[in-house]
C-alpha cells in the first residue's frame, strides 16, 4: 500500500486462543509524513506537490499533475502537465514561511466533467481570489498571479457549487510558487 490515504478501518485480532480483551496496544502512535517544503528548480518554479502541503483534505483524493480522474488535467480545453487535480469539498495548505513572492495558478473546472463548483485563493487566511460558482462548459481559463510576499500559508479551496458533488472536479493547473528576492 502507496499511503493511508484509502484506509477507513484498521482491525485486530487475537491469535487462536488468546483472550482478546487482553490486548495491550503500547507506545502507539500514528506518525505523519514530513512534509517538503517547496523548493524551485533549475526554471525557479517551485511547483506545489501534494506532499509539500501541512494540511490536506478532499472529499476523494488529491492528484499530482494530474485530474482527480487520473487523466491529464485539462481546464478551459487547454492541458497542463502539472498541477493538483481534486474533488470538492477540498482544502489544502502549504507553510511559506515567508520566502515567497507569488503564486502563479491556473485554477478552473477539470474539463473531464461538467459539476458546479467554486474555488478559492487564501493567504493567511484571507481570500485574495475566487471563481465564483463555475463549471466546465464554456469555461474561460485564465492564469491568476497572487502576491504572497512576507505571507506564511497559502491555501486551495475548492467548494460545492450548491447542486451536490457530484462531478465536481476542480483542477489548479501550473501550481507553483516563485522566491522572495
Amino acid at each position: 500500500m502507496g499511503d493511508w490515504s484509502e484506509v477507513k478501518n484498521i482491525g485486530f485480532k487475537s491469535k487462536p486462543g488468546s483472550d482478546i480483551t487482553k490486548l495491550v496496544l503500547a507506545n502507539f502512535g500514528w506518525k505523519a509524513p514530513e512534509r517538503k517544503t517547496p523548493e524551485p528548480g533549475k526554471d525557479g518554479k517551485a511547483y506545489l506537490t501534494s506532499e509539500m502541503a501541512s494540511s490536506c483534505e478532499s472529499f476523494w483524493r488529491v492528484l499530482n499533475n494530474k485530474g482527480v480522474e487520473g487523466k491529464a488535467i485539462s481546464v478551459g480545453d487547454k492541458r497542463y502537465e502539472r498541477g493538483l487535480g481534486v474533488h470538492a469539498p477540498s482544502q489544502i495548505s502549504f507553510s511559506l514561511k515567508g520566502k515567497f513572492a507569488v503564486f502563479h495558478v491556473v485554477p478552473g473546472p477539470d474539463d473531464a466533467h461538467n459539476g458546479l463548483l467554486e474555488m478559492k485563493i487564501l493567504v493567511d487566511g484571507k481570500e485574495v481570489f475566487a471563481t465564483g460558482k463555475v463549471s466546465s462548459r464554456e469555461f474561460n481559463a485564465k492564469d491568476v498571479m497572487i502576491p504572497v510576499t512576507g505571507a506564511n500559508e497559502l491555501t486551495l479551496v475548492v467548494m460545492d457549487g450548491g447542486n451536490g458533488k457530484g462531478g465536481d472536479h476542480a483542477s489548479w493547473a501550473d501550481a507553483y510558487l516563485r522566491l522572495a528576492e
